[in-house]
């Protein structure tokens, strides 16, 4: 078995395979495979002092998203100290403070685990892919102050590139129970890179085998059912591909519609600051609940020393459902 072995052996190929893929610069290359697996780690450390009185409601449920790279060898963003209590900081003062928090790119299982410990009395549930793969698994977490009271993960089977092989993408979620009796699922995923056809072509493999695991998991109820990550489609550069993912679903909503004085036309620092295409590429989409009133917007909370993405805030009136 191969598991962490690749921290020793061949962790310069998957940095170099990753930076290549992901617009970087690194020295060295060559290939690499992946293995399936279904690891993963469960944090439940108890109730939440911050969430409503048990037997009450909840007036409004709040999600955060966000692209947040930690790279083996502190590549690309440099120092994972200093932005890991940056991160910490950010969620513990937050002035609308998410009740659920989906994560991407978070590469190293070791990084995942200190973000989880480090915000345990704020989010007392979480639930991280720790898939023990050739390469780096799907790079996903979350983190919850409500219970999650079952949830999964699945790793695509495709993906286009040597350097996404590297990384097993997927995606991750389950269903929480929030006050007031409220059930809703929540499932984040960061799918293939690039917007060449190939890679588009991939990108919708890869949703569809996202819905069947989605629908699997959500079978059992009628709760609402949300789908937020990066998504690697861009709303200005990918409109037809987008369009053809959204066709997967038999019924889809992308709830962007940021309220007056929170517009930001996209949600990556490249654009916003000229050196790159302006596109929204972060998503969070209802993929059922037809009754669902909700909204997202992008949020400069995230500086572009913490992260080339910005973060995404979904509202959900939770009355509503």
């Amino acid at each position: 078995m191969l598991g962490r072995r690749f921290v020793s052996s061949v962790v310069s190929v998957v940095l170099c395979g990753l930076m290549l893929g992901w617009g970087l610069s690194y020295q060295g290359c060559s290939g690499g495979s992946n293995q399936e697996s279904t690891a993963e780690s469960v944090t439940d450390a108890g109730s939440n002092p911050e969430a409503p009185a048990e037997g009450s409601s909840l007036q409004e449920f709040r999600i955060m998203t966000l692209n947040i790279p930690f790279f083996p060898g502190e590549i690309n963003m440099g120092n994972h100290e200093e932005r890991l209590k940056r991160l910490t900081e950010l969620l513990q003062t937050a002035e609308e403070s998410p009740h659920v928090v989906v994560l991407q790119e978070i590469w190293l299982d070791t990084m995942k685990q200190r973000i989880a410990d480090n915000l345990k009395k704020e989010y007392p549930h979480s639930y991280l892919d720790t898939a023990q793969l050739e390469g780096l698994n799907s790079g996903l977490m979350m983190l919850s102050k409500f219970p999650i009271q079952k949830s999964g993960t699945f790793h695509y089977s495709d993906s286009f590139g040597a350097a996404e092989t590297l990384a097993k993408k997927g995606v991750l979620g389950g269903r929480l129970e929030l006050p007031g009796n409220k059930l809703i699922y929540v499932f984040t995923t960061h799918l293939q890179s690039s917007s060449k056809d190939e890679a588009n072509a991939v990108k919708l493999k890869q949703l569809a085998e996202a819905k069947t695991f989605m629908e699997t998991m959500s079978k059992d109820d009628n709760a609402p059912v949300v789908l937020a990550g990066d998504f690697n489609l861009s709303v200005e550069k990918n409109p037809e591909t987008l369009a053809k993912a959204k066709a997967l679903f038999p019924y889809v909503r992308d709830i962007h519609n940021p309220p007056a004085g929170k517009e930001v036309g996209g949600s990556t620092w490249g654009g916003l600051q000229g050196t790159g295409f302006l596109q929204r590429i972060d998503h969070i989409w209802i993929l059922r609940g037809e009754n669902v009133k909700a909204y997202s917007y992008i949020s400069k909370i995230v500086d572009d020393k913490l992260s080339g993405h910005l973060a995404v805030f979904g509202h959900f009136d939770v009355s509503s459902w």
